[in-house]
Formats: C-alpha cells, structure tokens, sequence
C-alpha cells in the first residue's frame, strides 16, 4: 500500500497529464467555466485510472483547461494590469502605502499558492480574497481631508 503522499504526488501529475489532454481537445474556449473536474472523469473512466476527477492543483492550468487560451489570457492580462495599477498607486505614494504594500503581498502570495494548489481559483471564499485585496489595493487613495477643529465655545 502506497503512502498518503505518493499518492498525492501521482494524483496531481495524472490531473496535469488530464488538464494537457483536455487543453489539447479544447486548446481556444477551454471545457466551459467549472467543468474540468467533470471533464478529467471522463478521461479517467475510460483509461481505467483509479484517480478521480477533481481540479488541477495549479491555478493557471485550471484556467487553461477550463477557459482556454482567450480566457487564460484574459486572466492573465487582468492579473498584470491590477498589479500595475497598485505598483503605480504605491509608486505615486497615493493614498495607504503601507496597506497596499500589504494587500499586494497578500496577493501575490495566494498567486504563488496557486503554482500548487487550485484553491484561489475553484473556491469562492478564496477568490473573494484574491481578487478583493487586489481590487481595494488599486482603489485611488481619494482627496486628502482634513481633520474637523474641535469649535471651542
């Protein structure tokens, strides 16, 4: 009997193997939003695989499999030109620096958790926070207001 880990390790390449074969059937619009897991079944079944469909634990290649090259593309281009955007805020020292600082790091290190997990793309909770704190780190810093005097009597 094989460990945990082994298993895991295998699971994860055969989805990759999955994910390449689904991009290569679908390579422009992908399997449709969502759909790979029941895609990755499909060709599981008839290989005779023990492994079952389930998401690909890595962010870029879930949206290939699933959006295809325009909407991995899309991702990506929307990915650049948020960090761009809140590297020019920071740049302009509009607004909190320090907490964009903070939610750009935030962002980029789910980003990096996605090279090995799927779970910033698949789960809504962790989509909300991916994106969120990289939409709120581009909010312009708006007007400076000053602080109301105390009216003293």
């Amino acid at each position: 009997m094989e460990s945990t880990e082994v298993y895991s390790v295998a699971e994860r390449t055969v989805l990759m193997q999955t994910a390449a074969r689904a991009i290569h059937d679908n390579p422009l619009v992908g399997v449709g939003a969502g759909n790979f897991p029941w895609r990755a079944s499909y060709y599981l079944y008839y290989a005779n695989s023990p492994v079952r469909g389930n998401n690909v634990h890595q962010v870029l290649l879930s949206v290939w499999a699933d959006l295809g090259f325009i909407g991995l593309m899309i991702f990506v281009l929307a990915m650049l030109l948020g960090l761009e955007a809140v590297y020019q805020r920071i740049r302009a020292r509009d607004g909190d620096v320090v907490g964009r600082s903070v939610l750009l790091a935030g962002f980029i290190a789910l980003t990096i958790a996605g090279l090995f997990e799927h779970y910033p793309y698949t789960l809504l909770p962790t989509q909300t926070l991916w994106w969120g704190m990289l939409a709120i780190a581009m909010q312009s810093g708006g007007e400076k207001q000053e602080t109301p005097q105390p009216v003293i009597a």
